[in-house]
């Protein structure tokens, strides 16, 4: 419930700090004596949008704060600066917060029915849920939910396997192409180096065959190298016999002469070789120019040209490992289908029965309340969608986790007019009449502990507006209501009575509220009475109204 509300320099309330009780409240007041800002104020507290003009004259910034009772025991404090220029400022729990977390906090806080201001009764989103609360079937309802989330989670995971096949499917047929225009030209791993030295041999073989020959000159010519150098071992061995020291030498030697005749060996070899060549010249280039070709195309080097080809295949190899039971899936969720549609569609029959239930109690409570003429029906509704998830007798309806039903109201206020949906009735007395109508008839079962009525007793008077009072006084044994009223019969009846006035400090205007005790309740009574003359018979009237609460 809301327990306190702090007002700073909002129009003509320069500070202001109500404290509501349990029950009916009410607030009265003379005509401009800022009974609505009351309300204006706490809209501004509960996310709704404040004009500049709204900021008190001669003050930067005007400031708002609802303190809360939970059921839990704990407090909530929701606060709002709105400077003259710039982004209101909010707080939810002194933590910064933004104005749209707080509307979305304050939705199952407070009913505020205006005459002019939106109204929670006229979105129809919300009866669904009215008409849920009233209903005795919320076991079925939980139904509903888990199947609707099993299904929609069942059709979501088929959607992400088609998504997924689709791209693999894409991503395999690349990678065949790939792998198959690579395996074409049976790369190896050392090719493009060894074709690169072999191509450097054959575009200089004469020139090497030239060189060779004058290396093997050199060591097996008319002055042979190797024969030389036998020679000089063979004297080094002769001085050896005499003295010792040059053996070292000669070992030497002899190692030199083993790597000469190596080297001997290989000029033999790799001259025999040489030739010169054009076919095998002219094929060398033409794959050195294959695989430059193909590391172009892939925009890759040839050892990673040869690493991708290895990666897509063994991709390929392993792409259909993870299987997936498409048919299985597809057979869960149609059994699904079949579970949630009938669930639905038995909810939606506990609907009907409840929905006339439910219009002929509020037809009784307006008549009750002072519109004789009244007829209001709860309307359920399908909608047909060729791609909804409810399937009932072969065809298609949208469905959600509440069911599958368009819940609305329709009503009509006078005789001979035509029942209209809710919503497009322009009367806030109406709407809030039949707002209380539905707070009485479920009382304590929708979960929202404040109810605010913005004068609703307009276009009602005597008896009618007594019945309206004890209706707001029997809803106050559930919820904590507060309602501005002009009527003495409706204030009279509050559990707390509070009064808006204007006065005068330094030469200015403000608004003062207050909590009406005793005498004071019985003036106020008293001036609603007599038109603000408060006589001594409006004054007696006033203390029977206040003593006759049954």
């Amino acid at each position: 419930m809301l327990k306190t509300l702090k007002i700073q320099n909002f129009a003509i309330v320069d500070s202001a700090e109500v404290t509501f009780g349990q029950g009916f409240n009410v607030i009265t007041g003379e005509t401009g004596a800022g009974k609505s800002l009351i309300i204006d104020a706490l809209n501004v507290a509960l996310g709704e949008r404040i004009h500049k003009d709204m900021i008190r004259d001669g003050a930067k910034t005007a400031e708002v704060e609802a303190i809360f009772d939970l059921k839990n025991g704990e407090v909530l404090t929701l606060r709002r600066v709105v400077p003259l220029s710039g982004s209101s400022k909010v707080w939810i729990n002194n933590k910064n917060s933004s104005v749209q977390a707080l509307k979305k906090i304050s939705q199952k806080l407070v009913d505020l029915h205006g005459q002019h201001e939106h109204q929670y009764l006229l979105n129809e989103d919300h009866h669904a849920g009215y008409l849920d609360s009233f209903g005795n079937y919320e076991n079925l309802l939980i139904e509903v939910h888990d199947l609707y989330k099993k299904l929609t989670d069942a059709i979501r995971h088929l959607h992400e396997y088609e998504i997924m096949k689709n791209k693999l499917d894409d991503q395999r047929q690349l990678y065949e192409f790939q792998l198959n225009e690579l395996n074409q030209f049976n790369f190896k791993l050392d090719e493009q180096k060894k074709l690169e030295r072999d191509l450097m041999v054959l575009e200089n073989a004469q020139e090497l065959m030239e060189t060779s020959n004058s290396a093997l000159n050199l060591i097996s010519g008319r002055d042979r190298l190797i024969d030389s150098l036998q020679l000089l071992i063979k004297d080094l061995k002769d001085i050896g016999k005499i003295d010792d020291q040059v053996l070292p030498f000669i070992q030497e030697l002899e190692t030199v002469e083993i790597s000469i005749e190596s080297v001997q060996d290989f000029i033999d070899s790799f001259s025999s070789k040489l030739e010169a060549d054009p076919l095998s010249l002219e094929k060398s280039r033409q794959r050195l120019n294959q695989i430059n070709m193909v590391c172009q195309k892939y925009n890759k080097a040839f050892g990673e040209l040869i690493a991708y080809q290895e990666e897509i295949s063994k991709w390929l190899s392993e792409a259909d490992s993870g299987i997936f039971d498409k048919e299985k899936l597809e057979k869960e969720i149609m059994e699904l289908t079949q579970s949630y549609s009938e669930k639905a569609e038995l909810l939606r029959k506990k609907r009907q029965i409840t929905g006339v239930d439910l219009g002929k109690q509020i037809r009784a409570r307006l008549k009750h309340m002072g519109i004789p003429q009244a007829q209001f029906d709860v309307v359920v509704e399908l909608e047909p969608h060729e791609k909804g998830i409810a399937l009932i007798k072969n065809k298609r309806y949208q469905g959600t986790a509440n069911g599958i039903d368009l819940v609305s109201f329709w009503m009509q206020a006078n005789k001979g007019e035509t029942l209209k949906p809710l919503s497009r009735i322009a009367s806030g007395g109406e709407i809030s009449r039949i707002m209380l109508a539905l707070k009485t008839i479920m009382a304590g079962k929708d979960g929202i502990a404040t109810v605010v009525f913005d004068e609703i007793d307009v276009g009602i008077s005597g008896r009618i507006a007594r019945t309206v009072g004890h209706e707001m006084r029997k809803l106050g044994e559930f919820h904590q209501v507060i309602a501005i009223t002009h009527l003495p019969q409706i204030a009279s009846l509050a559990h707390n009575h509070y009064r808006a006035e204007k006065v005068e400090i330094n030469e200015r205007t403000v608004t003062r509220i207050s909590l009406l005790e005793n005498q004071e309740r019985i003036n106020e009574i008293a001036l609603l009475i007599g038109d603000g003359k408060g006589r001594e018979s409006s004054r007696q009237t006033a203390i029977e109204l206040l003593e006759d609460i049954n």
